[in-house]
């Protein structure tokens, strides 16, 4: 995938950085797999309608109990700073198990992380899974037994297509809004 990236560090208070990469809008963009995914009400669902607002994407597996878990906090975090800014988002998360999902596994997931009705938790097949992750710049991941070895990232994108990748090392979710708003 091609992209054009640009790095721009925030000032926050406490002297501490957060780094946003802006990536301006493209045709490997995720939400542009035209793709069918299964969600937790065993529905086929696809994500190119989520293109006309904000959305927050991430990737994940419902078995998964070290950085999944966090991809969700920090995405809760985002989802909350946005409605406090008057912006409602789609939060998207896409397994890497692919076939290994079942709607009744994202439906438990969905539960047990108190997820309301704006988050789409989907599967797909492998190839297109494989695909969603190149697309949000996360590189190839491997399966050991029912443990996914993976990278983590976490998206936030605009109306206008331009996506923005979270350095969610500094956890500060207000400031990575404040900056995807003031950068429009």
């Amino acid at each position: 995938m091609q992209t054009r990236e640009s790095w721009r560090i925030l000032p926050l208070l406490g002297g501490a950085a957060l780094a946003l990469a802006a990536q301006s809008a493209h045709a490997e963009a995720p939400l542009d797999l035209p793709v069918s995914w299964v969600d937790d009400r065993g529905d086929r669902e696809s994500l190119v309608p989520l293109k006309s607002g904000y959305s927050v994407l991430g990737m994940f597996y419902t078995g998964c109990r070290r950085v999944c878990p966090q991809t969700v906090l920090v995405m809760k975090d985002l989802q909350t700073a946005l409605r406090d800014r008057g912006v409602e988002p789609e939060m998207v998360l896409v397994s890497y198990a692919a076939e290994a999902e079942s709607p009744r596994s994202l439906a438990s997931f969905r539960l047990t992380h108190h997820l309301d009705s704006h988050w789409h938790l989907l599967a797909g097949d492998s190839d297109h899974t494989r695909e969603f992750a190149a697309r949000m710049g996360l590189g190839d991941y491997h399966s050991m037994d029912e443990h996914y070895f993976h990278e983590y990232r976490i998206l936030l994108r605009d109306p206008q297509g331009n996506e923005h990748a979270v350095d969610w090392q500094h956890r500060d979710a207000a400031a990575a809004v404040a900056a995807l708003l003031w950068s429009r």
